[in-house]
């Protein structure tokens, strides 16, 4: 099995160009080769190169004082597809070498890698995306699935209340994905107030620039036929969730409360998503069910 090499085990002069070519730029002056990529995309890249160097060092390869992105030769990545091609699909194959190419031009820019494009291009000329036809849910099935457990939930009064509201909560999670897909973080982050805004009588999806992958506001209202899903969450399943029993209204906003006490005004903020022990989905504090 594949792992990537960690980023301290990567020979020095890697380490040290791929900083660079991180480095944010300040004013006027001009960030690294890889500044204008996202978060997620650097550490694709960064993961990607991580494979080629594990295999290096697991081959007795690995050459710690090496310039950057010397090691990256056709007989090393001949290699190296010869090891990774049984445990990997066409597309992934193909994938991590176009990878590894923009990695390797990151790191030694003055490099000629046209041998490397050649065999990019080869690769991603065989390769065959896995047919998923077979698995292929619509958007109508998901919808019916979300609110049917909403549904369920809404009249099991056998159960107890906190199974009854996760279920509620996982039933409008499954049917507002489906009608609008977004981001998973972006969908996990959801806050009431924020990026979950209601407008009149409807509630709005409002995604800024800096939140979305393509650098452009995402704003979309929410389909009416999730208004009775969502206001059922908001009055009912979320308030148990975060284990309120009773509700303060015009307290002060540093007075101290009780445990299992809310103020109204906080029930229509923060995070929307809660676990089942009151953790909030998206901040790294959610550990329910």
């Amino acid at each position: 099995m594949m792992r990537a090499l960690p980023l301290p085990e990567w020979p020095e002069a890697d380490r040290r160009a791929w900083a660079q070519a991180c480095r944010p730029g300040v004013r006027l002056k001009r960030g690294g080769r890889a500044s204008h990529l996202k978060p997620i995309t650097r550490d694709d890249l960064e993961r990607r190169y991580g494979y080629f160097l594990h295999h290096l060092a697991l081959s007795g390869e690995l050459d710690l004082s090496a310039p950057a992105g010397t090691q990256v030769t056709p007989e090393a990545v001949g290699r190296y597809l010869e090891r990774v091609r049984p445990l990997w699909r066409s597309v992934t194959l193909a994938q991590s070498i176009y990878k590894l190419r923009r990695m390797a031009e990151i790191l030694a820019p003055d490099t000629d890698w046209a041998w490397l494009i050649g065999i990019e291009q080869d690769l991603a000329f065989l390769a065959e995306p896995q047919a998923r036809f077979d698995r292929t849910v619509t958007t109508e099935l998901l919808v019916e699935a979300g609110l049917t457990l909403v549904r369920e939930a809404e009249h099991a009064r056998h159960q107890r209340a906190i199974w009854r509201a996760a279920q509620v909560r996982n039933g409008l999670m499954v049917a507002l994905m489906a009608l609008h897909p977004i981001r998973l973080k972006n969908f996990a982050e959801l806050e009431l107030g924020r990026s979950l805004v209601r407008i009149a009588d409807d509630w709005w999806i409002v995604l800024s620039g800096a939140d979305t992958k393509a650098g452009r506001p995402d704003e979309r209202q929410l389909d009416p036929a999730l208004t009775q899903a969502l206001a059922l969450y908001l009055t009912w399943a979320r308030p148990v969730l975060l284990k309120t029993k009773d509700v303060v209204i015009g307290s002060e906003p540093g007075e101290p409360l009780r445990a299992g006490v809310a103020r109204a005004e906080d029930l229509l903020s923060g995070s929307l998503w809660v676990g089942a022990w009151a953790g909030l989905f998206g901040t790294g504090q959610w550990s329910g069910s």
